[in-house]
């Protein structure tokens, strides 16, 4: 029966990512065609800058600790637990880090107009680790549903705010409020379902062992990621770096 059980849910949420990635590669062809008429190629080329700094730093602490939440064979409140504090710190490091960094990355591309795009979405940074744990729990339940329309959601809040403030004239901060917003929308739906479909509420407990379970199992996984990330990002940073964009 558990097995059937297993089996229906991974047929189900196999249809909910296809639902959600159906979605979200339609609203991206109409906010591509929408905004590409409203805004200027500076606008997208300031937020891909952005963008760049953002990733590389969202995986500088991410250390696959969360991954690990969904392969581990058993996984107790206290590895919940252990590895959300541990996001909390490790996500205020990277906030931090990027708030005080972010005049030095402007100046290396010329484009003090990044300064307050980086230190703006910093503060996401923590409301990110929030989510981590909860995003986690329901990928271990297979709610593959929750998590499709999550994502459902944060791509069209995203969209929606982001064409409603280029209407207004706000320019690259249309790219940046609306993926804000999607994200803030996202996540808070994210950490609704988690609560409603599982025991487990954030406590302050720390435990040491949870974190040896958590971390000598992710590492590799972290580091893998994080070169790969670097390899497909490294041409662009440095294209840009020394092209005709300064």
């Amino acid at each position: 029966m558990a097995k059937e059980n297993y089996a229906k849910k991974g047929k189900e949420g196999f249809y909910w990512v296809m639902f959600s990635e159906f979605m979200e590669s339609g609203l991206r062809i109409v906010s591509s065609i929408v905004l590409a008429r409203i805004l200027f190629p500076e606008d997208f080329g300031l937020m891909g800058l952005a963008s760049i700094a953002i990733q590389f730093a969202r995986r500088l602490m991410n250390f696959g600790m969360t991954s690990v939440l969904v392969q581990l064979k058993e996984v107790k409140d206290d590895h919940y637990n252990t590895v959300f504090w541990m996001n909390i710190i490790f996500m205020s490091i990277v906030a931090a880090i990027v708030f005080f960094s972010a005049n030095y990355y402007a100046n290396f591309f010329q484009r003090p107009e990044l300064v307050w795009i980086l230190r703006v979405v910093a503060f996401d940074f923590i409301f990110k680790a929030l989510a981590s744990v909860p995003s986690a729990i329901l990928r271990r339940n297979i709610r593959f549903k929750e998590l499709a329309f999550s994502h459902t959601i944060y791509k069209l809040a995203s969209v929606i705010t982001a064409i409603a403030l280029a209407v207004s004239g706000y320019g690259v901060w249309s790219l940046v409020i609306g993926e804000l917003v999607g994200s803030w929308v996202q996540r808070t739906a994210v950490i609704r379902y988690a609560f409603r479909f599982s025991d487990w509420k954030p406590k302050f407990r720390f435990k040491i062992w949870a974190v040896k379970d958590t971390y000598s199992f992710g590492l590799w996984l972290y580091i893998n990621t994080y070169i790969t990330y670097g390899i497909n990002k490294v041409d662009y940073f440095f294209r840009h770096r020394s092209a005709g964009f300064l």
